[in-house]
């Protein structure tokens, strides 16, 4: 293999390399602030990390087209639900990872529909109307719960 070949091969490999991880982006939402989950979604991309800090007074809706992000409370943000008819999160997407936080209010904490997929990891569930978690496909990692109220075999 001859020097041009060779350098094309490594400028190729560098471009390549910046290009995995300049897609993936770090954001962050400041809720005490004013900020909202909801109003950041729509610009996460897969492989991105939405940093959250505060009290988030909102019900998330994580729509089908937000595939691959993380929702990251830093075990020390709090996601209320604002009242019993809606839940706390809402997971439509696929590949969603939610770390970290108090969730708390809503009629359940975590509630996937449709084809949605979740990792949920280290967080603090409670004070949910109906269920910690309403599961179709999850995986749930190092998580605490209390005050536990059920609504089917399909909850937590």
């Amino acid at each position: 293999m001859n020097r041009s070949a060779v350098g094309t091969l490594v400028v190729t490999g560098c471009l390549w390399v910046l290009a995995t991880f300049a897609v993936a982006a770090t954001v962050t939402v400041d809720c005490d602030a004013g900020g909202t989950i909801g109003g950041m979604l729509g610009s996460l991309k897969a492989g991105d990390t939405l940093i959250v800090t505060g009290t988030c007074r909102e019900h998330v809706v994580i729509p089908a087209d937000v595939t691959g992000v993380t929702l990251d409370g830093q075990k020390r943000a709090t996601i209320q639900g604002t009242g019993p008819a809606r839940d706390t999160i809402l997971v439509l997407g696929k590949n969603i990872t939610i770390r970290g936080f108090t969730l708390t209010g809503g009629r359940d904490g975590v509630h996937l529909s449709g084809p949605a997929s979740v990792v949920i990891d280290a967080n603090l569930i409670h004070g949910n109307g109906r269920a910690f978690i309403s599961i179709r496909e999850v995986s749930v990692e190092s998580s605490t719960t209390r005050s536990r109220r059920t609504a089917g075999s399909a909850s937590i």
